[in-house]
């Protein structure tokens, strides 16, 4: 499963993924409109492209009312 990292942090798509399905969003297209982003950003952050920005990582967990702790997982510094 790949991780995409920003600022010591990697996304957890396994639970992204879980999460946005529970809210109906089953297309990228779906998750993008319900983070407030484009999808072919979110895209991009899916394939390992683009690292999430700070705006990804607030909208994320706004949307889904979790914890950053809960979408993302600490990675050691490069």
């Amino acid at each position: 499963m790949p991780s995409h990292e920003h600022d010591g942090f990697a996304l957890r798509l396994e639970r992204f993924d879980e999460l946005t399905a529970n809210k109906g969003w089953k297309t990228d297209q779906q998750r993008a409109a319900g983070l407030g982003i484009s999808h072919t950003t979110l895209g991009r952050i899916r394939r390992g492209i683009t690292k999430p920005g700070t705006r990804f990582i607030a909208s994320a967990t706004t949307a889904l009312d979790v914890s950053v702790e809960d979408l993302f997982t600490p990675t050691e510094a490069a």
